[in-house]
């Protein structure tokens, strides 16, 4: 079983696999797997060696069946089966291996269901103390730690940025920064150009979020220089009031691809109450 993400258009095994597949994935690009995903449909196929689209990641393959695991938002991911021997599989063996992908494609979206409607119960309990401590605490660093303690029961989080801008100067000032729990001092209400504030610049200037899986791999908008330890994911928004950049807000992680279109959502419906208060 693999699953698919249709973000990156990529095929990873499950955690449950064991064979010669990247544990990393591939491209939903390649190989059978790839085209049962494409096209939706189940591939059968009697000679592997015949095929275009056949990646060897074990020699003793001769014949292969995979079926996709379709849900209501597209393709959940794929059941693949292998055999040493050529002609191995029938229609009977296809129809079998559709009917199991289907139960785990009920159950699938049954438990996307639970889980988007605890999300969301989250999400707005998290929505209604952000506005709770935006009109009830009064010093800028309660309201700044209320809000990190939040957010650290929200999203994956081991460093977080809070800046301001001021528009007349064009300068951004670094009002709260953690690191693996800890206040970074050193950073705190340091001020510097917008035109040196690396990602936190770009939002400002652009006024855009932005959400990167690995930010060491991907074509950064601006060159980012590393504070403190190096993060790999990174996810961040603008805070706008009233039309005007007043600063921005980041979490990053030492993980790969922890933030999700969902997770962006919420950091940007938080972003908006928290521009608020610092308008």
């Amino acid at each position: 079983i693999s699953r698919y993400d249709a973000e990156r258009h990529w095929i990873y095994p499950h955690s449950s696999y064991h064979g010669s597949f990247p544990k990393e994935g591939n491209s939903a690009d390649r190989g059978i797997t790839g085209r049962a995903i494409r096209t939706g449909r189940h591939q059968l196929v009697d000679d592997v060696s015949a095929d275009a689209d056949y990646i060897c990641w074990r020699e003793s393959t001769r014949s292969e069946i995979t079926v996709p695991i379709k849900i209501d938002s597209g393709i959940f991911g794929v059941i693949n089966v292998e055999s040493d021997k050529g002609s191995h599989f029938s229609q009977q063996d296809v129809d079998l291996l559709t009917a199991i992908a289907n139960q785990m494609a009920v159950a699938v979206q049954k438990i996307n269901l639970q889980a988007d409607k605890e999300s969301r119960t989250r999400e707005l309990s998290a929505i209604y103390e952000t506005s709770l401590a935006i009109t009830s605490i009064l010093e800028p660093e309660a309201l700044y730690e209320k809000l990190y303690q939040q957010l650290s029961g929200l999203f994956p989080l081991d460093a977080f940025i809070l800046a301001t801008y001021d528009p007349d100067d064009e300068t951004i000032a670094f009002v709260y920064v953690m690191e693996e729990g800890k206040p970074m001092a050193e950073l705190i209400n340091k001020r510097f150009p917008k035109s040196e504030g690396g990602l936190i610049g770009w939002m400002i200037e652009k006024r855009k979020p932005i959400r990167l899986r690995n930010i060491h791999k991907e074509d950064l908008p601006v060159k980012s220089p590393q504070i403190g330890k190096p993060v790999c994911s990174w996810l961040g928004t603008p805070l706008v009031m009233k039309g005007k950049v007043v600063g921005a807000i980041s979490v990053q992680c030492f993980r790969e691809g922890v933030y999700s279109e969902q997770d962006q959502r919420l950091l940007e419906s938080l972003a908006a109450q928290l521009a608020v208060a610092l308008e």
